[in-house]
This record gives structure tokens, sequence and C-alpha cells, in this order.
């Protein structure tokens, strides 16, 4: 498949997309809207990681079971059903590793 827009802009548009969401996230009536915003891009993430077996193992090890199409469905329901505290820790997580791979696309060579 021929994509219009080149895979590494493409994912850090996606990962601050995510890191975006996940902030607007604290604010409990916006919680499971934008969790599932970030749940609704992993398809298309999955798809796109293809293109890169380099970037895509740096994915599986920082994101795990939340990339994991066995799992994934549910550890994001879980995420979005937690109670705001909980949820403040668990997306503090998830955007220091979003980060992470931010400045990994950014600096691994084409």
């Amino acid at each position: 498949m021929v994509y219009q827009s080149e895979l590494r802009p493409w994912l850090i548009d996606t990962l601050n997309f995510m890191i975006e969401q996940l902030n607007q996230a604290r604010v409990p009536s916006e919680q499971l809207v934008a969790v599932d915003a970030v749940a609704g891009l992993l398809p298309y993430l999955l798809v796109r990681l293809k293109e890169d077996t380099t970037i895509a193992a740096h994915f599986a090890l920082a994101l795990d079971v939340w990339i994991d199409p066995n799992h994934a469905k549910r550890v994001w329901n879980l995420l979005a059903n937690e109670p705001p505290a909980t949820f403040a820790q668990s997306a503090n997580d998830l955007i220091q590793r979003l980060e992470i791979l931010e400045t990994i696309v950014r600096s691994t060579p084409a």
C-alpha cells in the first residue's frame, strides 16, 4: 500500500496526538473519550509499523501489552475506567513511554 505521508513524520504526529489525548484524559469527564481516541489509532499504528522493523521493535518493547493485539483492547478498556488518581499514574507512565518513542523515531537512521 502507498501512503500519502512518510512513516517517521506520521509516527511523530501520531505519538504527539496520543500524548495530547492522554493529557486531556486527566480531566475525568474526558477520560473515556480520550483513551478511546488513542486506542482507536492502534490498528493503523500496527499497519504502519510494518514498514520499519527496527522502529516496530522499539514500539513492541516500549508499549508491550498496550499494542499487543491479544491484550490491547482489554488493557485500554481497563485504563479508560480507572479511578482518576490511578489513571493519572498510568497516563504518566504511558506518556513517558510515548515521549521516549518519539525521541527514538527522530533519532533512528532512515
